[in-house]
């Protein structure tokens, strides 16, 4: 069903007005996609439905459209989910948080109202038709979002993740929001033709770390492992996901989320079942077999020039004798070289090996209000504890110090 918000918003030209669904399936698919650019594609449609229809962290959702009389110039995705504020948090008040969670296992946990989903791969979860009108739009969600957090009781209202420089959310500190630090985000930026040339462009110590991996498999790329005949070493294998098994893809992923220190979310596999089947020809999966058996396996897509890294699963019990997560992150970096992507998106956490292959991070904010105004002053005093900066140092990884930039 979709709700009208009742309060129209002024416009030097005509009336602006938003709509609020409760599901995406109530939106013409072609009219919410109708404004999004070929790198908005965690933002479509049938990504979002996949996302709903899997209820991804038991999370309910609501849809935004922004309209400037019947044309719509933004959209949102919203939803609301239980989360512990200590998510971002590290060291002595890390675990001395989870100590208190053994007793208390709701302490720090809250239902918060995200304009963003459940799903966290660096996309954008509210996207305008034009620059010009980001103020207007990101005006129109927020005075929605009010509106939803006081029907439904909800108490935190936070807007999810945006970089510096972004047009619109610094709009929301007229909404009562204050911004707070997210983890960095990590992409690599590629201007080499093949995988010699990426290779031969690191300085010595760095070159070694990836060259150790690729002599386990007697090889000097990665690709090369498809090829190989050697009885009893791995094969490397790229499929579209519709030809690969989701559930299997799920367990190898449950091996890595259950040792992850950092969990943004864990995906469940109803997601993985909507993804494969709605989005299998879009997803390229990477993985490496065994005698049959596939011990890892990485998750990829392609999107106007650039590749985005999205998911990775492993069997621990074979990953120091092959150095699984190594390998396949090299093979991701070959793969989108041989694609001729222009940049590679490889998301955030696991921050060490993914500067040492030559990505950088990009700093990323959060937008966040409690409604509760000393409750609200309480976090805003003490948001460098509870959203802490996370500062990357910079590596030099290339002989060239403008590679990779």
């Amino acid at each position: 069903m979709i709700m009208p918000n009742t309060s129209a918003i002024a416009d030097t030209g005509k009336a602006v007005r938003t709509k609020v669904a409760r599901s995406i399936h109530d939106i013409d698919a072609n009219d919410w996609d109708s404004i999004l650019s070929c790198v908005d594609s965690f933002h479509r449609h049938s990504f979002l439905a996949c996302v709903e229809d899997a209820r991804v962290e038991n999370g309910t959702f609501r849809y935004v459209t922004v309209y400037r009389g019947n044309v719509i110039i933004g959209t949102a995705a919203l939803s609301s989910l239980i989360v512990s504020l200590d998510i971002f948090t590290g060291g002595f008040l890390r675990r001395a948080i989870t100590a208190v969670q053994k007793i208390y296992p709701q302490f720090l946990k809250i239902r918060v109202l995200f304009c963003g989903i459940p799903v966290s791969l660096g996309q954008k979860n509210i996207v305008v038709r034009s620059q010009d009108d980001s103020a207007i739009v990101f005006d129109a969600v927020a005075g929605c979002m009010e509106n939803i957090a006081k029907e439904d009781k909800t108490g935190y209202l936070c807007f999810k993740e945006f970089y510096k420089g972004d047009s619109g959310p610094d709009r929301l500190g007229n909404h009562g929001y204050f911004r707070a630090h997210s983890i960095p985000y990590v992409i690599l930026d590629i201007s080499w033709k093949g995988f010699d040339a990426y290779l031969n462009s690191f300085r010595h110590g760095y070159r070694r770390q990836i060259n150790a991996t690729l002599r386990k498999y007697a090889i000097t790329d990665p690709w090369q492992v498809s090829a190989t005949a050697r009885e009893g070493m791995p094969l490397l294998k790229i499929d579209k996901a519709s030809l690969f098994s989701p559930s299997l893809f799920h367990e190898l992923y449950l091996q890595v989320m259950n040792r992850a220190q950092m969990k943004l979310e864990v995906l469940n596999g109803g997601f993985f079942n909507e993804l494969f089947q709605r989005w299998g020809d879009a997803l390229d999966v990477i993985s490496l077999e065994k005698n049959g058996s596939v011990f890892g396996a990485a998750l990829v897509t392609e999107h106007g020039g650039e590749m985005t890294f999205l998911l990775i699963g492993m069997d621990y019990s074979m990953r120091d004798d092959y150095d699984t997560y190594f390998i396949l992150v090299y093979a991701i970096v070959g793969h989108a070289i041989r694609k001729g992507c222009r940049r590679l998106n490889l998301g955030q956490t696991s921050y060490p090996l993914k500067q040492r292959i030559g990505g950088k991070g990009i700093h990323e904010y959060h937008w966040f209000r409690v409604r509760n105004p000393f409750v609200h002053m309480a976090l805003n005093a003490f948001r460098s504890l509870i959203f802490p900066r996370v500062d990357l140092k910079p590596l030099q990884v290339f002989k060239d110090a403008t590679a990779g930039l």
